[in-house]
């Protein structure tokens, strides 16, 4: 692949509805091509989310990645907002005593109003609330009330790791203990909460856990390509498949991130002048692209992007966008 645009100081990016690219600046400045989003008052985006938000004192103005306005909603002391369907918004604020809230709007209507919420919307009819900072337990509530349909805390010594997954009525979630010496993965039922399946791995030198961390929406199967190719099945806790990889070791690969676009598990490996890149096909389990990418100075890449025929490539520490074709 040959590199066709190198961007500068890019903290996040993503594509709007018309496949255009829409980035966000180290200033926290929003473009859409040479278009620059035109905050009227506090700049808020989560890219990631397909929101930008204008804040004001009085209110927030929220807008799609086409930079049209979706909706102006009235509310004092705006943190941040998020789209989580078409009609749904999640707005945190601050009150005159800075008391934490969470208000639920569809449309301009406030349905609900939360507080100190720890926690994210699973769907529009329930939410996943965790006990402050504390990682090691959390509820299931209603977001019709403050019900508690249940609740769930991981054996001692464990905390979760990253965002649980709903996968059809499996609730997907990976723990680890104190300096990730042990790695626990489970599957409640998302309607009581009980157990499904649960599994424990020591992390050892021998990478006998699971590392398949690229969810595939296709087959409902995470994929891993690291130390071993891998597809884990997170419905039944299941290790599908696990195989040795020859590039592996021929090219001494470390790949430390994974993502799959069109049945292909694309990867970033190694560190410095060793930095390579490539996609292995999840059907024929070959690695069919390997390339050198050196880098000068140690370099981390966040999670590969592959949009209509263009790879993305965005560093962590320089917060440079790499455009590969």
């Amino acid at each position: 692949m040959k590199l066709v645009q190198l961007i500068k100081g890019i903290v996040s990016f993503n594509f709007n509805e018309f496949s255009k690219l829409v980035i966000k600046k180290s200033d926290n400045s929003v473009y859409l091509g040479d278009l620059k989003f035109n905050f009227k008052g506090k700049p808020y985006s989560v890219l990631a989310n397909r929101c930008i938000c204008d804040i004001s004192t009085y209110y927030v103005d929220i807008y799609d990645l086409n930079f049209v306005k979706l909706i102006s909603i009235e509310k004092e002391g705006v943190v941040g907002a998020s789209i989580f369907s078409d009609a749904i918004y999640s707005i945190r604020w601050e009150d005159g005593n800075e008391n934490d809230y969470v208000s639920i709007y569809q449309n301009n209507q406030e349905l609900h109003r939360y507080s100190d919420f720890y926690g994210f919307l699973i769907n529009e009819k329930i939410r996943l609330v965790y006990d402050g900072f504390n990682f090691s337990k959390f509820k299931i509530c209603s977001l019709e009330n403050e019900d508690i349909l249940w609740s769930y805390s991981l054996p001692e010594g464990f905390n979760i790791d990253g965002k649980p997954h709903l996968i059809d009525n499996v609730l997907f979630f990976t723990g680890y203990n104190e300096f990730q010496k042990n790695q626990l993965l489970t599957g409640l039922d998302i309607e009581t909460g009980a157990v499904l399946w649960q599994n424990h791995y020591k992390i050892t030198s021998e990478h006998q856990f699971i590392q398949a961390t690229a969810f595939n929406e296709k087959d409902q199967l995470y994929y891993g390509f690291y130390s071993t190719y891998q597809i884990f099945n997170p419905k039944t806790g299941e290790l599908v498949l696990e195989k040795e990889i020859p590039e592996i070791a021929e090219h001494k690969l470390e790949p430390y991130v994974n993502e799959i676009y069109d049945d292909k598990l694309w990867f970033v490996s190694g560190r410095g002048l060793n930095k390579k890149f490539g996609y292995l096909n999840i059907s024929t389990q070959q690695v069919e692209l390997l390339q050198d990418f050196p880098q000068e100075e140690d370099e981390f890449f966040d999670t590969p992007v592959y949009h209509e025929g263009k790879l993305y490539l965005r560093g962590k520490h320089f917060n440079n966008l790499y455009v590969f074709e």
